[in-house]
């Protein structure tokens, strides 16, 4: 039998600024990805709770879309009245 040598030796480890951009890289991806995942849930958030639940969404978006809704609704009623944020800040009084 006769062996068989290699030109070069093989490294059992990458040097270290590959290894580093590697990391760096793999870190903006996670980023990238939990950025895209608060996008996508607040876009799902908008749907209506029925849609949601249609489409199978965990309860705790549910309550989210709920609550979201809820202070939009609290919102409008105090700007029709005319006594929220905006009239007292501006020293209507």
């Amino acid at each position: 039998m006769h062996s068989v040598c290699l030109p070069q030796l093989i490294r059992l480890s990458r040097p270290w600024p590959l290894r580093w951009l590697d990391a760096a890289s793999d870190a903006l991806s996670r980023l990238r990805q939990r950025h895209q995942h608060a996008i996508d849930v607040a876009a799902a958030v908008e749907l209506s709770e029925e849609t949601l639940r249609d489409i199978g969404a965990p309860d705790e978006l549910l309550r989210e879309a709920a609550a979201r809704r809820e202070a939009d609704y609290l919102r409008a009623a105090e700007l029709r009245l005319g006594f929220g944020r905006g009239v007292t800040d501006r020293g209507a009084w």
